[in-house]
């Protein structure tokens, strides 16, 4: 069995726990401005795209396929926001678990949109996330009454949109590498996460 996948996997999470702890350390401790933080990050992205663009060149593509990128990029980018407004609010053990829901929303719209199939034990793990995130993001002496801070409601937004942002650049990946992928979805980012706040 093929398993080239399972490293990068697991490092994946791990290096995305280091730069949360960074964004945390950064909004909570340093008590930068959001907008700063945002603008920064949207520009961080920006410098990016436009460097593999410089290197690579415009792809000879489908439109639509850079069109599906950008996409999948703004919608990131709003998500970014929440998740930095809200790790400002909020302990980062619990809005974390809460903003990773994504996956969830993307299997669920692979299956009707990609006509994807996912197995019973898929649909059992996708339960297992949303309810592992619900307990997460109750008050404990709230939990039976199902008390839940309007913060991670709006998380759990931010998460749907990434799902449909997945969708989007997995559409795109059949027609981009991974790089220009990567350099029009930072565009579109940036046009969200900073463009509002220079």
């Amino acid at each position: 069995m093929e398993l080239s996948w399972l490293l990068p996997a697991i490092a994946s999470p791990f290096v995305y726990a280091l730069v949360t702890i960074g964004d945390k350390w950064i909004l909570s401790k340093l008590q930068l401005r959001i907008e700063s933080f945002n603008l920064f990050v949207g520009l961080v992205q920006l410098s990016v795209a436009f460097s593999i663009l410089l290197i690579l060149g415009i792809p000879d593509t489908p439109f639509s396929a850079i069109v599906a990128s950008v996409s999948g990029g703004l919608l990131w980018g709003i998500y970014l926001i929440v998740l930095f407004w809200s790790l400002r609010r909020e302990q980062m053990g619990r809005i974390v678990p809460v903003s990773q829901t994504s996956p969830v929303f993307a299997a669920i719209l692979g299956v009707f949109i990609l006509g994807e199939h996912l197995e019973w034990w898929g649909w059992f793990a996708v339960l297992l996330v949303v309810g592992g995130a619900a307990i997460v993001s109750a008050e404990p002496k709230q939990l039976l009454s199902g008390g839940f801070s309007k913060v991670y409601l709006y998380v759990i937004a931010g998460a749907a949109l990434v799902g449909v942002a997945q969708v989007l650049l997995k559409t795109s990946s059949e027609e981009l590498n991974i790089w220009h992928n990567m350099s029009f979805r930072g565009i579109g980012l940036f046009t969200t996460l900073a463009l509002p706040f220079l």
